[in-house]
């Protein structure tokens, strides 16, 4: 059976891979929050700016992946990804892992940082996590604090300019799946945070965006 360290040295090896010829990627969200708790992820996802020459076939080919065993997901409404900010998503296995390379609009158009998009758009603290060209895990303040309060906070108003809100029951049962022990709090600039002790329904959950003014 491999190990967290065995994933995370597959991991690397595509992320270098890909920023010889790509220059700027990251990995981030599931993989590195649950390498955080040495637990293995169920896939990998890099993130990277928009590419406009066609260069994933060349990071393919570097890695010895053939470019035609490379699968293009389609960004819809009710997938993760956030659809207006992410151009297109290609998929591969590759030494028995699962690869996303998720490519985002323009570098400036929007964000100046691929870390500025994780940490504005993604819409869960505890998966504001990533994993770096040195193979070290890094957290931001705020998925740390959800680890240790044992929380998954949402920030609504982040949510309501970048994601579907609609989504959010669903993600929410999706995560709650991974830490049963965790407590919902919906959190923004303008509320204060309210914990939600059963949300696992799609009720539940609306019914206190309802009380919030949503």
């Amino acid at each position: 059976m491999e190990t967290v360290k065995e994933q995370q040295a597959i991991a690397l090896e595509v992320l270098r891979v890909t920023q010889s010829i790509m220059n700027d990627a990251i990995i981030a969200g599931g993989a590195p929050r649950n390498w955080y708790q040495n637990k293995l992820a169920y896939d990998v996802d890099i993130y990277l700016w928009q590419d406009k020459q066609g260069r994933l076939d060349r990071v393919a080919l570097k890695l010895g992946i053939n470019p035609d065993d490379l699968r293009e997901k389609k960004c819809s409404p009710d997938s993760d990804y956030v659809t207006d900010q992410i151009t297109e998503v290609w998929e591969v296995d590759y030494k028995d892992q699962i690869i996303q390379w998720i490519f985002l609009r323009e570098k400036g158009v929007q964000f100046q940082t691929l870390e500025e998009f994780v940490i504005e758009t993604f819409d869960f603290n505890i998966c504001k996590c990533f994993f770096n060209e040195s193979g070290d895990v890094l957290l931001t303040k705020e998925a740390k604090e959800d680890f240790d309060n044992q929380t998954l906070t949402i920030d609504i108003f982040q949510m309501q300019k970048y994601r579907r809100i609609e989504r959010l029951p669903k993600r929410s049962r999706k995560l709650q799946e991974y830490y049963p022990n965790h407590k919902i709090v919906i959190a923004g600039n303008r509320v204060d945070s309210i914990n939600v002790d059963e949300p696992r329904t799609t009720t539940t959950i609306i019914d206190q965006l309802n009380r919030l003014g949503f």
